[in-house]
């Protein structure tokens, strides 16, 4: 009887341990870093955009709850804005630097493929547009606060090589002082509203640990 109880024991044991480790390898950390190209969904006619290059770079945790659904929140770094040019005056380029944290949801078709959509809560650092006219907007002229919605796809290379792409669609006008007028000249203001939103496409590669 003893015999066994003690097998029952060391089973029980032994099944529970390999459960706490499996629950363990389904969460992991890694970092990503890749390139943004950046520009403005803007509603205003009186200037043209055109996107921009930027870094960006961070880190990420994955925890998958089933073998076809996880989680993918993120905290990394995203060089944002856009090249711009003003009737009668020289281009210029607008330049935001963000702290963004997105919670993404993993949908696993396959092992090596993935797709992920959640939202986007991004914080702006700084930003600036180098411009001496009475179109140029500093710091305080940006919304601090950028809200985003965001999807792509993930494409597993090994078990610790990701590559990534992704849309981020931003919500939130990203004007802070002009959300309604918008200078068009020297002594003339129109009034068709100046809303810009963020809209981001990137490529990243990451690596889990």
């Amino acid at each position: 009887m003893k015999s066994v109880l003690l097998f029952i024991f060391f089973f029980l044991a032994i099944n529970v341990s390999q459960s706490v480790h499996a629950q363990i390898r389904r969460t992991s950390f890694g970092v990503k870093a890749g390139v943004n190209r950046a520009s403005f969904s803007e509603n205003s006619g009186e200037r043209s955009g055109s996107s921009r290059w930027g870094f960006q770079g961070g880190v990420f945790m994955k925890h998958e709850f089933s073998k076809f659904i996880g989680l993918q929140p993120e905290l990394y770094y995203s060089l944002q804005g856009q090249k711009t040019e003003y009737p009668g005056e020289e281009n210029t380029k607008v330049t935001l630097h963000y702290l963004n944290a997105p919670i993404l949801i993993s949908f696993n078709l396959k092992n090596s493929l993935a797709f992920q959509f959640g939202p986007q809560f991004g914080f702006l650092l700084s930003g600036n547009e180098p411009i001496e006219s009475i179109f140029k907007m500093k710091e305080s002229d940006f919304n601090k606060f950028d809200f985003s919605i965001c999807g792509g796809v993930v494409i597993n290379v090994s078990k610790h090589v990701q590559l990534g792409a992704r849309l981020n669609y931003g919500l939130t006008d990203i004007n802070y002082v002009y959300p309604f007028i918008t200078f068009y000249g020297p002594g003339y203001v129109s009034d068709k509203p100046k809303n810009d939103y963020n809209r981001v496409l990137q490529f990243s590669l990451g690596y889990s640990f």
